[in-house]
């Protein structure tokens, strides 16, 4: 599986530079049996990937100016979410969800209903909850 979490938001602090991260060598297992090839994803990822330090850097100040200033007057219609409440939100651990989808590579091509889009994008805009932990929590 692959995870990257972007943290976005208004801070007048520049974060410090990452420190170098070394390769970890671990073993691995294929995704699949047979490799499936879709070229508008990688095609997106390419164009969205940044090839040297330089162009972070302009991305990161182009995105400091921008948010810097008011925010332009909104255009169009707003339309309410209406997400699942915390109490109505499914139970199942990763593993009860894997097992029942079987694959990631074999979806059903249904629409997604309103609720669920409204529940993807209140949870994946709203931040990321900070845990507090002593030290002895992290072994």
């Amino acid at each position: 599986m692959a995870l990257s979490l972007l943290a976005l938001g208004h801070n007048a602090a520049r974060a410090p530079a990452p420190l170098p991260t070394p390769p970890l060598h671990l073993d691995t297992v294929p995704y699949s049996k047979k490799e499936v090839d879709y070229p508008a994803m990688r095609a997106m990822h390419e164009a969205s990937s940044f090839r040297t330090a330089e162009e972070v850097i302009a991305w990161r100040e182009a995105v400091a100016s921008a948010s810097a200033g008011p925010a332009p007057p909104r255009a169009g219609q707003s339309i309410a979410l209406d997400p699942l409440s915390d109490a109505a939100m499914p139970s199942d651990t990763i593993e009860e969800v894997i097992l029942r989808r079987g694959s990631s590579r074999r979806f059903t091509g249904g629409a997604i209903d309103f609720t669920a889009l409204s529940t993807i994008l209140d949870r994946s805009t709203r931040g990321i909850p900070r845990i507090s932990c002593r030290p002895a929590c992290l072994n």
